[in-house]
């Protein structure tokens, strides 16, 4: 289990240190889309959130899920490392492909607006953060290998 060590100011962009869930249910994945009025609204993404230090990037997942969508998951493995600079921080994601413990039905959104469930092929139809491009052409060649 990896723990967030923060690194030392490099006097460069700030890093801001999440982990996110692809979460599988019958072969499709989550993507929720950010409400209006928040940064990068409008745009789809694997939810997931900012890591507290000293927390495992699988316990980031699992408390960001709970406090986004109310839902519990099941962390699968470890899918992709993603560093990414946008205008203001570089991102450091940490994803994970996650399946839900909780019922799909019982999802209630807090930062996001709208979610859905997309078949690989079907991802791309939405508009989505641009750090998650990468991950959506792996999933779209590799399926989701659960």
């Amino acid at each position: 289990m990896c723990q967030v060590i923060r690194p030392p100011d490099t006097g460069t962009l700030p890093t801001r240190d999440v982990a996110a869930a692809i979460i599988v249910h019958d072969g499709k994945v989550l993507g929720a889309r950010r409400y209006m009025g928040n940064e990068f609204d409008g745009f789809y993404e694997f939810p997931g959130g900012k890591t507290e230090l000293g927390e495992s990037y699988e316990d980031t997942v699992r408390r960001e899920l709970l406090e986004e969508l109310e839902a519990a998951v099941r962390v699968v493995r470890h899918y992709q490392t993603t560093d990414y600079d946008y205008p203001k921080f570089h991102l450091h994601m940490e994803t994970y492909l996650c399946t839900l413990v909780s019922d799909p039905a019982d999802i209630r959104l807090s930062v996001h607006d709208e979610y859905r469930w997309f078949a690989p092929e079907e991802l791309r139809s939405v508009e989505w953060l641009p750090a998650a491009h990468e991950m959506l052409d792996r999933l779209q060649a590799e399926g989701t290998g659960l």
